[in-house]
């Protein structure tokens, strides 16, 4: 615990871990279209057997194309780059802040490497834009506003004192 604040040690999420968690969350909302789509072509195949091929192509071409395009889409938003990014999120009264770690990029100047530190400017979420925090279990999700994929995932493991006064804290 830092000045009433709660912290985390410096981690990142893995882009496939973050991506996973997206997926899964508009899979779960979003099941029942694909198999509405699938059945429908199943059943229409009684009448005309060229319908399981339209089943094949929905199956193997269609759905893993749309996973693709809400793949990218997500890997886009600022979320994304909150999650891969190494970083420290500080917790108080009045929202989140997040301070990333200097990425360090070689460049090369002729024949020589030099090593260039970039650091990205912090981001600060106010409370007001955090719309609920779940605790999963390992980890806790904070929801933000804007859009329903909007989250930031804290593992409990990288939160620097306590932690069941932490999930006071932060579910108050």
């Amino acid at each position: 615990m830092i000045e009433g604040k709660f912290a985390t040690n410096e981690y990142s999420i893995s882009a496939n871990k973050y991506i996973k968690s997206v997926l899964l969350m508009v899979l779960s909302r979003w099941w029942w279209v694909p198999a509405l789509l699938v059945l429908l072509s199943l059943i229409l195949s009684t009448v005309n057997i060229s319908f399981i091929y339209v089943a094949l192509i929905l199956i193997f071409i269609i759905f893993p194309t749309a996973l693709m395009f809400i793949y990218f889409h997500q890997s886009t938003t600022q979320e994304s780059r909150i999650a891969i990014l190494k970083k420290t999120i500080i917790i108080g009264n009045d929202g989140i802040s997040i301070k990333f770690a200097p990425i360090e990029r070689i460049k090369y100047v002729g024949d020589e490497e030099q090593v260039e530190k970039i650091v990205p400017k912090p981001i600060f979420i106010p409370k007001s834009d955090v719309k609920s925090v779940v605790n999963m279990g390992t980890y806790i999700k904070v929801y933000l506003n804007g859009g329903r994929y909007k989250f930031i995932e804290i593992p409990f493991n990288e939160i620097k004192g306590n932690e069941n006064e932490f999930l006071a804290y932060i579910l108050q």
